[in-house]
């Protein structure tokens, strides 16, 4: 009896080291889809980091590259489309509307094919391929261009900081408060997808009166907050994030509906801003 437990241990013994030798090792042949926060490697989680740091290829857009430059030093390193914070025909992605949203979306779209064939040629000779994507890649990132190209096996999404917490948390406040007579509800939305006209509108969701964030928002402020007040009062407060993370940039303007037009009409940025409403602001 004592030498069948013996043997159970020993053999338990040879199983459990190379697990534990390989545990948390990047796996070969993969894509990773990295989340590297808002604003650089302060902001960044260790296991981002362990990626970027062991990946043997790293895809990523040159203003990325730039501030995660004391990690990528000696790497191979391929920049070779277009960074988010594009402008087309001379104006911000951000601002387009009509046709020229239309040829963007379409642009995007072609990029991001031939770019899953590359990580996949990669990938096919036992290459570890990273793709780091500002913040988190569950939220409005480039993963929804890259997942119609590839299966579920194909790759590994590494979670990020959003600026959606990071902002919160400048503000100093629970976005969904309990007990107070709040809902405990968050929308997160952008009216980009408005250009479509696929539902739901902003005016829909504003309908449930509770905490919502707007993405990439800032130039159709005027439109936003028209359609916020069919159903919030005019003395709703209002906050505008600019340049969340970035210490030398970052701005906060509060307000509320009736008069946060006029306070942010001199800010040109329409991408890096992320915009906060509910009495949540109150708290």
């Amino acid at each position: 009896m004592k030498g069948k437990w013996l043997l159970l241990f020993l053999t338990s013994i040879f199983v459990i080291i190379p697990f534990i030798s390989t545990y948390g090792q990047l796996q070969k042949g993969k894509i990773y889809v990295v989340g590297v926060g808002p604003a650089g490697p302060e902001l960044c989680t260790l296991q981002a980091i362990k990626v970027i740091q062991e990946a043997d290829i790293i895809y990523t857009p040159n203003y990325i590259r730039n501030l995660f430059a004391n990690y990528l030093s000696g790497r191979e390193v391929r920049s070779d489309w277009a960074d988010p914070l594009l402008v087309v025909k001379g104006k911000p992605y951000t601002t387009l509307s009509g046709q020229d949203m239309i040829d963007y979306t379409r642009e995007i779209r072609e990029t991001f094919r031939k770019l899953s064939q590359e990580f996949k040629s990669e990938t096919e000779k036992g290459k570890t391929v990273a793709l780091l994507v500002n913040g988190d890649p569950c939220i409005y990132s480039d993963l929804r261009w890259l997942k119609p190209h590839l299966t579920e096996d194909d790759f590994i999404v590494i979670p990020g900081l959003s600026s959606l917490n990071v902002g919160a948390a400048i503000l100093k406040k629970e976005l969904s408060p309990s007990g107070k007579g709040y809902r405990n509800a968050i929308i997160a939305y952008s009216p980009l997808g408005e250009e479509f006209g696929v539902p739901p509108t902003t005016s829909d969701l504003a309908r449930h009166k509770t905490t919502m964030i707007f993405f990439m928002a800032g130039s159709r402020v005027k439109q936003l907050i028209r359609d916020l007040g069919k159903h919030y009062s005019k003395d709703t407060p209002v906050a505008f994030c600019y340049y969340i993370g970035y210490p030398e940039k970052q701005k906060i303007i509060r307000g509320q509906l009736h008069n946060i037009v006029s306070l942010t009409a001199s800010e040109p940025e329409t991408e890096m801003v992320l915009i906060y409403v509910g009495n949540f602001l109150n708290e």
